[in-house]
């Protein structure tokens, strides 16, 4: 969500005349006026092709990725979870590779 902010400021100021137009922000706003996702986006995470189908699709994941680092913090490990949907996680294989070191190492 931290390129989609930027963008987003990046664009503001450029239209209120306060930052100069850059050859990125140009590409990325362009792809956006096109109703496309911009690569810059699409490079950190696959999501949907549809920007705001993306942005919100982002942002749904965002919360349930703050969900389950509460429940860390209380002292909760994800087995106590009830239910943990690898659907919200940008990067589901990175969670589970890191999950499986942790249970190796629990084990040793």
């Amino acid at each position: 969500l931290f390129e989609v902010e930027r963008l987003g400021g990046s664009i503001s100021r450029v239209l209120q005349g306060r930052d100069m137009l850059t050859s990125s922000v140009a590409e990325q706003a362009t792809a956006l006026l096109k109703g496309e996702v911009p690569a810059k986006w699409d490079a950190i995470w696959e999501g949907p092709e549809d920007p705001l189908a993306y942005i919100r699709a982002a942002i749904s994941r965002l919360g349930e990725c703050e969900k389950l680092y509460q429940v860390a913090n209380k002292g909760g490990v994800v087995g106590q979870v009830p239910a943990v949907d690898l659907a919200n996680f940008y990067h589901a294989d990175t969670f589970l590779n890191a999950l499986r070191q942790q249970t190796a190492r629990a084990l040793t």
